[in-house]
């Protein structure tokens, strides 16, 4: 799967074979979040990168998904939400790494096949419900589902966040380097993926 011209086809494919009024993308295998998903043993370890992932919906016959999810590891960062913005109405991934086993279909397609006229907000909750129900008790698991609708909102407080980061100098610097230091933080490159809000309200409370 490492080459985009094999996610349109499959997407083309099954847009084909089983036309719908919804239609959700799923890709399976590892992730590692900026790096991308789907690894391809076959290929040299070749891997669909966002960009390609992005082409490789441009260039289908659905022009934009009602959901696209990662049953993969590390995808659920800010920065994949953005990317993939535009293609998609709902976003889902996880920001941690997932066990071996993934998501619960059997579970998940028993619930659309009760009610196959479900919104795309109702299979990303019965996908994130039958995932943690799954995994009840074990430790490091995270799904989450989100609106792409509402990333402006997300934008703007960014802004904010970023500016105030930038703009912080004496105590206010020391304070967000020790924020920096013990907010939560999930598998990556570096272990650089840190949660935004667990930070700032860190730096909140220490100042």
């Amino acid at each position: 799967m490492g080459d985009p011209q094999n996610l349109t086809a499959l997407i083309n494919n099954a847009a084909t074979l089983a036309p719908a009024d919804q239609y959700a993308l799923v890709i399976w295998n590892h992730g590692g979040g900026l790096s991308g998903a789907a690894w391809d043993d076959s290929s040299r370890g070749d891997n669909l990168t966002v960009k390609e992932i992005r082409d490789a919906v441009d260039a289908s016959s659905i022009t934009k998904f009602d959901l696209i999810g990662f049953d993969a590891c590390q995808m659920a960062i800010a920065d994949m939400a953005f990317a993939l913005r535009e293609l998609c109405d709902v976003f889902v991934g996880s920001q941690h790494n997932e066990p071996g086993d993934g998501w619960e279909y059997d579970d998940i397609l028993a619930l659309l096949k009760a009610n196959p006229t479900m919104s795309e907000t109702q299979l990303a909750q019965a996908i994130v419900t039958t995932y943690g129900n799954f995994y009840a008790g074990e430790p490091n698991i995270t799904l989450s589902a989100l609106t792409t609708s509402l990333l402006d909102e997300v934008a703007t407080a960014l802004n904010s966040f970023v500016g105030a980061a930038l703009a912080a100098a004496g105590f206010d610097r020391t304070f967000l380097t020790a924020s920096q230091v013990t907010a939560q933080r999930f598998p990556g490159p570096l272990d650089t993926a840190a949660d935004l809000e667990h930070l700032a309200t860190i730096w909140i409370r220490l100042a």
